[in-house]
């Protein structure tokens, strides 16, 4: 007994019947959903053909991607997450025999101040039929497709070490100057941000503590040790 099929079209509104070129199909794409003639052969009775065509779906799989990473950096002023953090990637959901990779092309934090972020990774997905496949609720089609996933992150403060240089003043009976300028960091600080220096209501003769204090929109980005000078 075989049971074969042709499509139903604008040329075959009806079952065709013995003009038909009929055909033994593997049905397996979901490509291949539709509405089908069929007919049924053997060899110890009649052909059956069919008065009603039959439908034929077939459901696409969801596939998954999961990364595997360390979504951590120092701030660096951007939001770039670099792609050797990511040390491997699982793609699932594909069916037997079906092998779809997943290559990470970009990477991104939804913003680039310390905190905890969001990291969005875009992939590119590549495999021989991907049109059996859906992500993130939405089909795909091909044989490769952009693909995001959203990952958890965090930036942390840069660490800095401020070092004041020790200043001198002749008492004038009026508080010290302080020379504001008289300040290093390690390493460099990324952004522009203010350093005010003081040393107090100091005004009479003796050694006195220059202490300094920071300011600007981007000083929560930094993680501060102050070495103070006198």
């Amino acid at each position: 007994r075989t049971v074969q099929f042709i499509p139903k079209d604008e040329n075959h509104q009806s079952n065709p019947g013995e003009e038909g070129e009929w055909d033994t199909i593997e049905f397996k794409n979901v490509s291949q959903s539709g509405e089908y003639w069929w007919r049924v052969t053997a060899s110890n009775h009649d052909t059956v053909y069919g008065a009603d065509a039959v439908t034929i779906n077939i459901d696409p799989l969801a596939l998954e991607v999961t990364p595997e990473l360390n979504g951590e950096k120092v701030y660096d002023g951007t939001p770039d997450f670099e792609l050797s953090k990511i040390s491997g990637t699982e793609v699932t959901g594909e069916a037997d025999g079906e092998t779809v990779t997943a290559t990470a092309t970009s990477a991104v934090y939804d913003g680039k101040d310390e905190g905890e972020r969001k990291i969005t990774i875009t992939y590119t997905l590549s495999g021989a039929e991907l049109s059996n496949y859906t992500y993130g609720g939405k089909r795909l089609s091909g044989t490769s497709a952009e693909v995001t996933v959203e990952e958890s992150g965090k930036i942390t403060a840069k660490p800095i070490t401020v070092t004041i240089a020790d200043q001198n003043d002749t008492y004038d009976g009026e508080p010290a100057e302080i020379e504001q300028d008289k300040w290093s960091a390690s390493p460099k600080f990324l952004d522009d941000v203010s350093i005010t220096l003081s040393a107090g209501n100091a005004e009479n003769a003796g050694t006195h503590t220059i202490t300094g204090s920071v300011s600007g929109g981007d000083r929560g980005n930094y993680d501060i040790k102050w070495e103070t000078g006198t």
